[in-house]
């Protein structure tokens, strides 16, 4: 085999060369993938489960409670056997998320967000189950970086090396300006116009 071509375990059929990326386009159709799309289906049904907790009352919101609740069994198992999965794909992963200076205070936070979420039911700040969600988001997401960083495709490609060129930068930067001010004032916007709690009207 040449040597400028590396065959990585991470994703079957991604193959580098010269620092390029030779897959075919169908590496997201493997095992690990999907099951990474499935937990991100999962998780957000708790996260959505979460916010009609908090927008609603009475019936509707007493039933996506007790969803919010089961869901987050399923997120954390799925969570789990995701950590278990990256730390077996690769001797460096494993490394990193054996790491105490990693896994310890991720531990610890992740209880007290729990904690959090649980006694979210028994406040009347119902919005404390959400942020308790989406503070296991965030913490997910701070692992999977601690774990691969500075690779963006894994395993051998850097974000250097993956990077665009700088003129393609600027041209995304400059588009950025433009578009993060307009998403923010209509999500602002749809946040408003969704504010308070959401209440059956009766005729």
């Amino acid at each position: 085999m040449p040597a400028d071509i590396i065959k990585p375990r991470t994703f079957r059929g991604l193959i580098r060369k010269a620092g390029q990326y030779g897959g075919n386009g169908w590496e997201w159709s493997g095992l690990f993938p999907l099951y990474c799309g499935a937990v991100l289906v999962v998780g957000y049904r708790w996260l959505g489960a979460c916010w009609l907790y908090w927008r609603t009352v009475d019936e509707l919101q007493r039933r996506s409670g007790r969803q919010a609740r089961a869901l987050v069994i399923v997120t954390m198992m799925l969570l789990a056997v995701l950590v278990i999965w990256t730390a077996r794909l690769d001797a460096q992963y494993a490394q990193r998320l054996s790491n105490r200076l990693i896994w310890l205070p991720a531990a610890i936070l992740l209880t007290a967000v729990l904690v959090s979420f649980a006694l979210g039911f028994r406040s009347r700040r119902h919005y404390l189950p959400l942020f308790a969600a989406l503070g296991v988001f965030i913490l997910a997401f701070a692992l999977m970086v601690a774990a691969l960083f500075p690779l963006i495709v894994p395993p051998n490609l850097t974000l250097q090396k993956a990077a665009s060129s700088p003129t393609s930068q600027i041209f995304m930067v400059v588009g950025f300006a433009v578009l993060i001010p307009v998403t923010l004032i209509y999500n602002t916007y749809g946040f408003r116009v969704f504010s308070g709690k959401v209440r059956v009207v009766h005729d």
